[in-house]
């Protein structure tokens, strides 16, 4: 499986992974966007997922081994590594396999599980993903935009974020209807929380203040399992904070990788 990815920048490796439904133009998508910041200071890869973007041909067999396998195979020897939601998942379980190779890891908006149960709260209830999901066959397109709406509902500069993703998303081919279901079986039955005690690299968890998806709370129950975590969140944010708040997430990040 070949993934589709371009890089920008010149220093220390730092690959990005997007989240479900959308592609990797989503970091450079807009004014200030954090791709431009964090190239200032690192080659920045970003890759388009399976079946995402202009990934779209590498879909057919989108399982989160594959996709694991398929982004494992494009990283530096050594890198640090970003991921967004979906991306997020997938960039945990690769810093658990790779921890040689992976030197620092940034979550945004991204938990070890999605659905809610009574040992973990701080998460979607799994019926809202099942939601989706049966949506998704009825109607994609707009069972994508409902999702893009989810994201920004309840963050600073709410229609504009909504806007800025919509007219990003066109921009690339629409992910291919295997990738966005198997994208949410990973988000509805993936569970990595017997891996956390396990990545021992130092980890950044940020998370915003509103975020519906992935809730900062689950970010404090991470930090109490995973020995070098930290969490962080940004007050006005949803589940994009580098789209309302791309200052702030890029500082912030920025710090943590240099220290």
């Amino acid at each position: 499986m070949t993934l589709y990815h371009h890089s920008m920048g010149a220093g220390p490796d730092l690959v990005m992974l997007h989240g479900w439904g959308l592609h990797s133009g989503i970091w450079s998508g807009s004014e200030n966007n954090l791709a431009a910041q964090l190239a200032q200071h690192y080659r920045v890869t970003m890759i388009d997922l399976p079946g995402h973007g202009l990934s779209n041909a590498a879909g057919e067999d989108f399982s989160f081994e594959t996709a694991v396998d398929a982004i494992a195979a494009l990283l530096p020897p050594t890198t640090r590594l970003l991921g967004w939601s979906l991306g997020g998942l997938l960039a945990l379980q690769l810093a658990r396999q790779l921890p040689q190779q992976i030197t620092r890891l940034v979550l945004l908006a991204g938990t070890a599980r999605f659905t809610r149960s009574n040992d973990w709260p701080a998460a979607m209830p799994p019926s809202s993903l099942g939601d989706f999901g049966a949506a998704l066959v009825e109607d994609q397109q707009a069972t994508v935009q409902r999702f893009l709406a989810l994201q920004v509902r309840g963050s600073d500069n709410e229609r504009q974020q909504l806007r800025l993703l919509k007219q990003t998303l066109a921009k690339r081919p629409a992910a291919s209807r295997q990738a966005l279901v198997s994208g949410l079986d990973m988000l509805a039955s993936v569970d990595l929380r017997p891996q956390l005690p396990h990545i021992g690299q130092p980890a950044l968890l940020l998370y915003g203040q509103h975020d519906r998806i992935a809730p900062a709370a689950s970010g404090k129950l991470m930090t109490q399992i995973m020995p070098q975590a930290h969490s962080l969140t940004i007050a006005g944010a949803g589940h994009a904070p580098f789209l309302s708040h791309p200052q702030q997430t890029g500082l912030a990040i920025m710090d943590f990788l240099n220290d």
